[in-house]
Formats: structure tokens, C-alpha cells, sequence
């Protein structure tokens, strides 16, 4: 069957390709060209130079209260720091340095030795960091309550887009 093709959209920074497209059967029954699918390409993040990049992700902080911003900086081949900073106030809720391996090959990046080198926020605490699908970093974190529970969250950190 024949496909037809609509727009093609590439992002300002030419990491992402879609194209709209549609079957022949699909067209003959829409006159005026509303459906198409969309497809989208996009180029895997490049974890081969991470040093001196920047890059963030947004969540709600669960037992926090606020939404919140998690930037990640590669400092350098083998280092880099993280630091939260609460939406509201723009406030630096906690910093922490760490040590980090990449691998070119997976796309896929190693935390250790996450250390809090600042904190406003006395019960939390760095959860985990694991490398999730779409070249995301997931970076969690547990905020203990008085009353014994406990939230986690997990920023997912793009690496495709580099701040």
C-alpha cells in the first residue's frame, strides 16, 4: 500500500527528525488531510565527552512539598555535582558531588560516591542513580518524614540536551 507523506519537522538543534505519514487507505477517507502518524527519530545522547556539560530534570518532590529542578554538571572525565533547587524561591534545596563512569558503546552512565556537600533539607537523602530508556539518567531521592514513612522521587535527566 502507499504511504503519503505530510510535514517534516527537525528540531532546532537537528537532534530530532518527525515525519507525518499516512496510508493510501487512510487518505481516501480523510479529504481534508487531518490524520496522520507521527514518527519520530532522534539521535542517542553522546556519553563519550559528558565533561562540562549541564543538564536538568523537573519533578514534584514528594514529602517536600514543591516542585523542584535537578541540574547535573559533568565537571570534569570523572566528576561532576548535582544540585536541587526548589522552583518556588529558586532556593538551593541540597548540592552533592559524585564520581561517574560512561561508556560510549551502551550510551550509559555509572554515579559513585554521591556525597551531600550542602543540604537545607535535614531527612533527605540521595536514593539511587540508574540509567533509564531514551538516554535518561534517573537520579532518586528519599525525603523520611517524622512519622516514620517515607517519598521517593526520581528526576529523569536528559542527556540528549545539554543545558
Amino acid at each position: 500500500e502507499s504511504v503519503y507523506g505530510g510535514d517534516i519537522d527537525i528540531s532546532d538543534d537537528y537532534r530530532n527528525v518527525t515525519l507525518q505519514l499516512r496510508l493510501r487507505s487512510d487518505a481516501s477517507n480523510d479529504p481534508h488531510n487531518y490524520n496522520y502518524n507521527s514518527v519520530t527519530f532522534t539521535l542517542p545522547a553522546d556519553t563519550s565527552d559528558l565533561a562540562g556539560n549541564s543538564y536538568k530534570g523537573e519533578e514534584f518532590l514528594n514529602g517536600y512539598g514543591s516542585r523542584c529542578t535537578l541540574t547535573v554538571t559533568f565537571t570534569n572525565d570523572s566528576e561532576g555535582t548535582f544540585v536541587l533547587t526548589n522552583n518556588n524561591n529558586q532556593s538551593v534545596v541540597a548540592e552533592y558531588s559524585f564520581k561517574y563512569t560512561s561508556n560510549a558503546d551502551t550510551n550509559s552512565v555509572e554515579l559513585s560516591e554521591v556525597t551531600v556537600t550542602n543540604s537545607t533539607l535535614e531527612n533527605l537523602s540521595f536514593a539511587s542513580a540508574r540509567m533509564g530508556s531514551n538516554d535518561t539518567l534517573n537520579i532518586s531521592f528519599t525525603v523520611a518524614l517524622a512519622s516514620g514513612y517515607s517519598y521517593q522521587t526520581t528526576f529523569s535527566v536528559d542527556l540528549k540536551n545539554p543545558l
